[in-house]
């Protein structure tokens, strides 16, 4: 049972034992860097992992909102009203998609 404040998860065998190999070899190098427990550089991991993938969602935003924006204007330089209006609708419901995404990354 963990102590309260610490919930517990289970790893296949292997994968616990390629973990725990990496951290031993490097236990030095981690305790320099503030982490004193096979734990806490699990945890570092996780956090670090969660991280990437914000930053991998907010440039992939980045990405689709350049390529909306793009299209946007070459509609409104040389195409109809509607077909910039159909763009910044479009814009809009991706970046209302996006917010929510971020949102529940965050949690």
């Amino acid at each position: 049972m963990p102590k309260p404040g610490f919930k517990t998860i289970t790893v296949a065998e292997a994968v616990f034992d390629k973990f725990y190999a990496k951290y031993e070899a490097d236990k030095e190098d981690y305790k320099e860097k503030g982490i004193f427990s096979f734990a806490g550089y699990i945890t570092k991991i996780l956090l670090d992992t969660k991280e990437q993938d914000q930053l991998k969602n907010v440039t992939e935003m980045q990405i689709i909102t350049n390529s909306l924006l793009i299209g946007m204007f070459e509609h409104m330089l040389g195409g109809s009203k509607e077909s910039a209006i159909t763009g910044l609708e479009s814009l809009k419901y991706v970046m209302m998609d996006f917010i929510r995404e971020f949102k529940g990354n965050r949690e």
